[in-house]
C-alpha cells in the first residue's frame, strides 16, 4: 500500500463528502459578530471601525504567514495583542465590561464543552475505534476504487507536458510533508527533559501548523499554487463532468459516513456537536464578496486534489487490516471464482506447521461463519467454503495461524 496516495484519497473523501458543511463554519463567524454587535449595541461608526481593523489585522497576518521570518508564533501573538488593543480603543467603558463578562462566560462555556467532549472520548474510545475502523474499510472497498477509476479517465485528457507538471507538484507535496515530518520529530525531541519525558514547559512548541500536506504546500508557494490553479482551470470542464457523475455515489458516501457516526455515536450529549452547527444563511447571503471567494477557492482545492491523486500508484483494497492482524508476516492468499455465489474454494499458504483458524468475517469484523479450525501441515493449502447461507455483500476471510493473521476480500453475489 502507498501511504501517501492513501492520505490523500482520504483527503479528497473528506473534500467531497463534507465540503457542504464549509458556509456553515464561515457563516457561523458572521453570526457570532452579528450577535456581539446586538450585545454590545455598536454603533454603525464603531462597526465600520472594527471591520477595517479586522481587514488591517488580516493582511498583517497573510503576509507574516507568508514570510520566512524565524519567530512567527511571537509575532502573530502580538498582532493578536495590538487588534484586540485597537478595537478596545473604540469602545466605551461600559461596553468594555460587557465585552469582558461575555469573553468570561464564552471562555467557561467552551472550557466545559471540551472537557464534556474529552471525557466522552475517553469513556467511549473503543466506539471511536470501531468506528474509525468501519469508516477505513469503507473507504479502502467503495471510495478508493471509484476514485482511481474516475481519475485514470481524466488521465487520458491530460497532455504529456501537464502530467509531468503534476508529478513534479505531487513531489512537491511530499517534500514538504518530509520537512514537517522532520520538524515535527525535531520538536517532539526538544519536548522531552532529561528522563525522557514529556517537558510541561515544551508542550506547547510541539504544536504542529493547522495546515497540512497539500494545502500547506499550496498556501505558501504563490509559484505551485498558481501553477496548480491553472491546472484546475483548464481541466475544469473534465472534472466538472466527473464530479456530476459522481453527485449521487458521493451522496451515498455522506449518507454512509452521518449514519456510520450514528451507529457509534448516537447517544452523544446534546450540546457536544455545536463545535460543527450548521448556519442557515438568509437569501442572497454569501452570494459575493469574501464568501463567494471562499467557495471558489474550496472548489479549486477539490479539482486540485483529484488533479494530484497518482492512477499509478495502486492501493490494496482485497487485503483489509483487522484489528490484531500481522500484515509484516502475510503469506500467499487467493479465493476463486471471486465474486461467488453458492461455493468458494480459499487457497492459502501457510507459514508454520500447527493450528490454523479460517473465518469469514463482514465489514465490522464480526465472524459470520468458521470455515476451518484445526492442525494444517506448512505450505499451500485449500479449503472448500459454503456460502448457501451467507447473503450478498463483501466480506473477508480471516486466516490465522502460527504466525500471525490476515485477512482476504471477497464478493457474495447471487
Amino acid at each position: 500500500m502507498n501511504l501517501s496516495n492513501a492520505k490523500l484519497i482520504l483527503s479528497i473523501f473528506v473534500l467531497l463528502v463534507f465540503t457542504q458543511n464549509t458556509f456553515a463554519q464561515r457563516g457561523e463567524r458572521g453570526a457570532n459578530f452579528d450577535k456581539l454587535k446586538q450585545e454590545l449595541n455598536l454603533t454603525d461608526d464603531q462597526v465600520s471601525k472594527i471591520e477595517s481593523i479586522n481587514v488591517d489585522a488580516k493582511e498583517k497576518m497573510i503576509a507574516l504567514r507568508k514570510s520566512e521570518d524565524t519567530d512567527k508564533r511571537e509575532k502573530m501573538k502580538a498582532l493578536r495583542a495590538e487588534k484586540e488593543a485597537a478595537m478596545r480603543a473604540i469602545l466605551t467603558e461600559e461596553q468594555a465590561e460587557k465585552l469582558d463578562a461575555l469573553q468570561t462566560e464564552r471562555k467557561e462555556n467552551r472550557k466545559a464543552k471540551f472537557e464534556a467532549r474529552k471525557d466522552y472520548k475517553e469513556a467511549n474510545k473503543d466506539k471511536f475505534k470501531s468506528m474509525r475502523l468501519e469508516m477505513k474499510r469503507y473507504y479502502q472497498e467503495m471510495v478508493y476504487p471509484t476514485l482511481i477509476e474516475k481519475r485514470t479517465e481524466l488521465d487520458r485528457s491530460i497532455s504529456a507536458d501537464d502530467k509531468t507538471t503534476i508529478n513534479e507538484l505531487r513531489a512537491l507535496v511530499q517534500k514538504d510533508k518530509a520537512e514537517m515530518k522532520a520538524r515535527k520529530k525535531a520538536s517532539s525531541m526538544e519536548g522531552k527533559s532529561k528522563d525522557g519525558k514529556a517537558s510541561k514547559f515544551k508542550m506547547k512548541t510541539r504544536k504542529m501548523p493547522h495546515n497540512r500536506g497539500m494545502k500547506h504546500t499550496f498556501k505558501h508557494n504563490d509559484e505551485a499554487r498558481t501553477t496548480l490553479k491553472n491546472l484546475a482551470s483548464k481541466y475544469e470542464n473534465e472534472i466538472k463532468s466527473i464530479h456530476e457523475e459522481l453527485e449521487p455515489t458521493m451522496k451515498e458516501w455522506k449518507q454512509f459516513a452521518k449514519d456510520t457516526k450514528q451507529k457509534y455515536l448516537g447517544d452523544m450529549p446534546e450540546g457536544m456537536h455545536e463545535k460543527h452547527k450548521k448556519h442557515r444563511h438568509t437569501d442572497g447571503e454569501h452570494k459575493e464578496g469574501k464568501h463567494m471567494q471562499r467557495h471558489a477557492e474550496k472548489s479549486m482545492m477539490k479539482k486540485a486534489a483529484f488533479l494530484l491523486l497518482d492512477p499509478n500508484v495502486k492501493i490494496a483494497t482485497d487485503e483489509l487490516i483487522f484489528e490484531g492482524d500481522t500484515p509484516a508476516q502475510k503469506g500467499f492468499v487467493n479465493a476463486f471464482p471471486n465474486p461467488a455465489a453458492e461455493s468458494q474454494t480459499i487457497e492459502f499458504e501457510v507459514l508454520e506447521s500447527g493450528k490454523v483458524v479460517v473465518d469469514i468475517v463482514d465489514k465490522t469484523g464480526k465472524v459470520i461463519n468458521n470455515v476451518f479450525n484445526g492442525v494444517l501441515e506448512a505450505g499451500t493449502q485449500k479449503v472448500n467454503v459454503n456460502l448457501q447461507n451467507i447473503g450478498n455483500d463483501i466480506y473477508f476471510y480471516r486466516i490465522s495461524d502460527a504466525i500471525g493473521t490476515r485477512s482476504h476480500e471477497i464478493i457474495v453475489k447471487k
